[in-house]
C-alpha cells in the first residue's frame, strides 16, 4: 500500500466518521428533544395535580368545617334539651312530691327525721343537677366534634 492509498482510506474514513458522528448528533438532538419535552409534560402534569389535589383538599376542608359547625349545634341542642329536661324533672319532683309533703306536714308538727329526711333529698337534687351543669360544661369545654363525627360517619 502506498501513502496515496493510505490517504485515500484516512479521508474515507474521516467521511465516514463524520457522517456517523452528524448521525449521532441528530440522534442527541432528538433524544434531548424528546427528554425536554417531556420534562415540559410532566411539569404540566405535575401543576395540574397540585391543583387538582389543593381544590380536593379545599373542598374536603370546607365539607368537614360545615359538617363540625352542623354536629357543634346539633350537640347544643342536644345539651339544651338535656339542660331543659333536668330543669323540668327537679320542678317536677319539687311539686309533685316536695310541696304536697311540706303541705301535708304543714298541719302537723315535723320532728328532726322528717326535716333531715326532706333536707337529703334536695341535697341530693342539688348534687345531681351541680353534676348535670358539671357534665354539660365538661362536654362544651372539650372538643367533641371529630369524636361526633368519627361516630356518626364510620367511613371517614
Amino acid at each position: 500500500m502506498t501513502n496515496n492509498d493510505l490517504n485515500q482510506i484516512s479521508v474515507l474514513m474521516d467521511k465516514k466518521l463524520k457522517i456517523f458522528g452528524d448521525n449521532i448528533d441528530d440522534k442527541l438532538a432528538k433524544i434531548s428533544l424528546k427528554i425536554s419535552s417531556t420534562e415540559e409534560r410532566l411539569k404540566t402534569e405535575m401543576h395540574a395535580s397540585d391543583k387538582s389535589l389543593k381544590a380536593e383538599l379545599l373542598a374536603s376542608d370546607a365539607g368537614l368545617k360545615a359538617e363540625m359547625i352542623a354536629s357543634n349545634k346539633s350537640l347544643k341542642a342536644e345539651l339544651l334539651t338535656s339542660d331543659k329536661r333536668v330543669t323540668d324533672n327537679v320542678s317536677n319532683f319539687i311539686e309533685e312530691t316536695l310541696l304536697p309533703m311540706i303541705n301535708e306536714r304543714f298541719d302537723e308538727t315535723a320532728d328532726k327525721a322528717d326535716i333531715d329526711r326532706i333536707e337529703r333529698k334536695l341535697d341530693r337534687l342539688i348534687d345531681t343537677s351541680l353534676d348535670h351543669e358539671q357534665r354539660i360544661k365538661e362536654i362544651e369545654s372539650v372538643p367533641v366534634v371529630a369524636h361526633e363525627l368519627k361516630r356518626r360517619k364510620p367511613n371517614l
